[in-house]
């Protein structure tokens, strides 16, 4: 499994991960409420709470991408090659402190990657270890993505049925008062 084909079977990347202590400044505050009305909002469960993350609106939360990692793996940085057309780029994902930063969880040139990875020592990740994500731990992630496909399947069933009989038998009661 590639990370080609996990974008394929519906997985996302490219979320607006949000630092609630990042958003003093004025414009950046500014931009982040207009972007919020063009995206969903989705709450995900780090250790020191609840934390945002933004995408758009057809997204469901078991189609993140980072959630996998991030829930899989814990923290890190990892980075897994993506070949398109004889051209290699590299998907971008650092976790620290059960939570994804923001920018990371994006595809970046070979060159950015190298950058990064140059610079990384001297700073606040550091203590980071480096993964390189292959097709283990892509099919890791595929084998998790399709066991919660499946129980948001199961549990949408479930509301859709209930809420059918629910219709159903409210429709009964009221004909049946109505008859007598």
């Amino acid at each position: 499994m590639t990370l080609n084909e996990l974008l394929k079977n519906k997985l996302t990347i490219n979320g607006i991960w949000i630092d609630s202590y990042k958003v003093d400044e004025h414009r950046h505050r500014f931009w982040l409420e207009s972007t919020k009305k063009r995206y969903k909002k989705i709450r995900y469960q780090t250790q020191n709470g609840m934390k945002e993350v933004l995408f758009p609106r057809h997204v469901k939360v078991h189609e993140i991408l980072a959630l996998y990692i991030k829930g899989l793996y814990g923290d890190g940085f990892f980075y897994a090659p993506v070949i398109e057309s004889s051209i290699t780029n590299y998907y971008l994902i650092c976790i620290k402190d059960d939570c994804v930063i923001s920018p990371s969880d994006t595809i970046i040139t070979e060159s950015m990657l190298a950058y990064l990875l140059s610079k990384k020592e001297n700073s606040e990740y550091g203590s980071l270890n480096i993964t390189v994500i292959n097709n283990e731990i892509f099919n890791a992630i595929h084998e998790e993505y399709k066991n919660q496909e499946k129980r948001y399947r199961i549990k949408s069933l479930k509301i859709y049925t209930s809420i059918s009989i629910s219709i159903f038998l409210f429709t009964l009661f009221v004909s049946l008062f109505f008859l007598y």
